[in-house]
């Protein structure tokens, strides 16, 4: 289960559909430590530090990719999987 928190990568998407690659929207990414919950369910919080991205767009989606990852924890390069059925749109109209 815990690798499925590893997604490894996120694409940015505003509300014209326009996608950013972490490299060009990625300021800076931390994240909690997973904690199992009594239900079963696994909960973290993940803060990301965004640029490049059109402030006037009234949405955001983000769009996890999957990687995978050799012994060493290193990504293996050309293992992206694009997510897109587990995508979150976020409304930034509301207050």
């Amino acid at each position: 289960m815990m690798e499925l928190l590893r997604w490894g990568d996120y694409i940015l998407e505003d509300a014209s559909g326009r996608r950013l690659t972490s490299d060009e929207w990625l300021r800076s990414n931390g994240c909690s430590v997973p904690e199992q919950k009594e239900d079963g369910s696994i909960a973290f919080s993940q803060d990301l530090e965004i640029k490049g991205f059109d402030a006037s767009s009234p949405t955001m989606t983000l769009i996890p990719v999957r990687v995978s990852w050799d012994a060493d924890g290193s990504k293996i390069p050309g293992s992206e999987e694009v997510l897109e059925d587990c995508a979150v749109t976020i409304d930034l109209t509301r207050e």
